[in-house]
């Protein structure tokens, strides 16, 4: 019994076993009804990717015969999404094959691979066999990114080849595509004159993109030439580094510069490295990072270390890494700035709104970028125009945020500015009357003595005193008095030059500096100023009418004389004033 026991487990294990082996046949089994041929029936652009089928090749590759005979040759399926096929980062090749048919239309037909960044393409192109029911011939290219430029049938940017005139419809062609990065490519078969329509098109537009980015280089280069900020020479570095990025990125460096393939290979990754570290740079240069949020300055800091290590994978050739750190940086940069530059918003910082609609208009399109290229993110429409539109967009945007910064800080300086002057003439202006105080008198008198021995000019000053000041306040109170004193204040306001300083140095005590005045024009005025005061009538309240005098001293400025011996000159001759009766205006008597 148990041995009857033992045979049926076995039996049971032997039946789950064949199911799942049957199981795994079926789902990796090719799909029933192949790719369709393309028929080109006269149109200028075919979308190819619907009749493509895709093989991915094991570990040590697999040759054209190979994928041309059972086994593999049953193992190709068809693409799952079109018009772009997203094939991941893959170490080892994958092979594409398709078939076309030409109803109508006039030859010659170009298949492109709209992609800059496919290092070894392999392409086996169907022709007639050399003679009925033969083997078909291939007409063979060899090019791709890590070849060199001369490799190229077409000298563009991306991958352009001529197809073979009358592909027979039941032959497939085949392409072997190798990367050590992201492989993301979209197939297109084009006649002769929509490939001439396409060429045109793309050097119109990229060069739009790339003169505006140039436009907005050198007028910032010249902003940071005659403001000398920081910010702007972080921008003008950042949008060149995006020129350079762009330039790697979609092909225009290899066929301008015609390096050799293995720098061809690295400078998109050291361009990607560049960026995200001048990115880093200019955020932390316009946000002012450092001193309004220092956390975050140190996330940017990080940020930028980050861009440093993809440069130097970059350099080192390690294409794999470099990619996934690429698109990364691609997917953490955007949402870095955004947040950044809203915490920076939340803090007073007006010209962050323009840094944060660059950033999200940057955002979009690295986002597509990146999740294009971890092969995360379905495809309706391409990336080659998406990404240059965002960066010219950025460009502009980053410019204006700058232009709105640099009015913010002027507006800042300004009102800083108003301030101190404010608090100047607070600490050189008497409260009360708001005439000069003996501050400025003791500095603003040095300064006219010193012109006037210099230049020979003739100066004066006048001191003025309040008569019975005192008996005035006891009798009518300390209002009354001040009352007098800021009537004093505009008399002089009145009856003086604007040339001339007006300065209230004591309780009851007035004094003028008159430069470039001679004695006789200094004594006029001071009468002026006495008789305007006289005619004052002073109203008090539950009070009678009454007047308010000066007694006036007058000198002028001789030789070498000193302020102090002047100011004490000009005081004698107040006090003579004074003792003649008050009221009046004496000269003072010379040094």
């Amino acid at each position: 019994m148990a041995m009857k026991r033992k045979s049926a487990g076995k039996l049971a294990m032997h039946l789950l076993w064949a199911l799942g082996l049957a199981a795994v046949q079926v789902i990796n089994a090719p799909p029933a009804v192949a790719a369709p041929p393309m028929v080109l029936e006269g149109a200028d652009c075919y979308l190819l990717a619907p009749s493509v089928e895709l093989l991915r090749a094991p570990a040590g590759g697999l040759t054209l015969d190979q994928v041309r005979n059972p086994p593999w040759s049953t193992r190709f399926h068809t693409a799952q999404e079109t018009p772009t096929l997203r094939l991941g980062i893959n170490q080892n090749p994958v092979w594409l094959r398709f078939r076309l048919n030409e109803i109508s239309g006039v030859p010659p037909y170009y298949l492109e691979l709209d992609s800059s960044q496919i290092q070894h393409i392999d392409a086996y192109l169907a022709q007639a066999p050399s003679r009925p029911g033969g083997e078909p011939n291939y007409r063979e290219y060899f090019t791709g990114s890590g070849r060199p430029v001369s490799s190229r049938p077409v000298a563009f940017r991306t991958f352009v080849l001529p197809l073979p005139p009358n592909m027979p419809p039941q032959e497939y062609s085949y392409l072997r595509l190798a990367n050590s990065g992201a492989l993301v490519v979209r197939p297109y078969v084009w006649s002769e004159s929509g490939l001439n329509s396409r060429l045109s098109t793309d050097s119109y537009f990229f060069g739009i993109i790339f003169g505006v980015l140039v436009a907005m280089l050198l007028t910032n280069l010249f902003f940071y030439t005659t403001l000398r900020d920081p910010a702007y020479f972080y921008y003008v570095v950042y949008v060149l580094g995006i020129l350079f990025f762009e330039i790697s990125l979609y092909g225009q460096w290899d066929v301008w510069f015609k390096l050799a393939p293995d720098m061809n290979q690295r400078v998109p990754w050291i361009a990607a490295g560049l960026v995200s570290f001048l990115a880093a740079l200019f955020t932390r240069s316009f946000l002012r990072t450092r001193l309004l949020t220092p956390k975050a300055d140190k996330v940017l800091k990080a940020f930028a270390g980050l861009g440093l290590l993809e440069v130097g994978l970059g350099l080192a050739g390690s294409y794999a890494l470099a990619s996934i750190t690429a698109h990364v940086l691609g997917l953490l940069g955007p949402v870095l700035a955004i947040c950044i530059g809203v915490l920076a918003w939340r803090k007073g910082q007006s010209s962050a709104r323009y840094f944060l609609l660059a950033w999200s208009v940057m955002a979009v399109a690295l986002f597509t970028l990146a999740l294009k290229g971890l092969g995360l993110l379905p495809q309706a429409i391409s990336s080659t125009t998406t990404l240059p539109l965002a960066t010219a967009i950025e460009s502009v945007l980053l410019s204006l945020a700058l232009a709105d910064r640099v009015r913010s800080l002027r507006r800042q300086r300004e009102e800083a500015q108003q301030s101190e002057r404010r608090f100047r003439e607070m600490s050189l202006t008497d409260e009360l009357t708001q005439l000069y105080n003996k501050r400025f008198l003791d500095s603003r008198l040095q300064s006219e003595v010193d012109h006037a021995m210099r230049s020979a000019q003739p100066l004066s000053v006048l001191v003025l005193d309040v008569d019975h000041l005192k008996e005035f306040n006891d009798t009518y109170g300390h209002a009354a008095g001040d009352l007098v004193l800021i009537a004093v204040a505009q008399v002089m306001r009145q009856r003086l030059r604007i040339s001339d300083f007006a300065t209230r140095t004591g309780g009851d005590e007035f004094v003028v500096i008159m430069p470039e005045t001679k004695l006789e024009q200094a004594r006029w005025a001071a009468e002026r100023i006495r008789a305007g005061l006289y005619e004052h009538n002073f109203q008090l309240s539950q009070g009678p009418v009454v007047r308010a005098t000066l007694s006036v001293g007058a000198a002028q400025h001789q030789g070498e004389e000193s302020p102090a011996r002047l100011l004490e000159r000009a005081d004698q001759a107040m006090y003579q004033a004074k003792q003649e009766g008050k009221n009046r205006v004496r000269e003072a008597t010379t040094a």
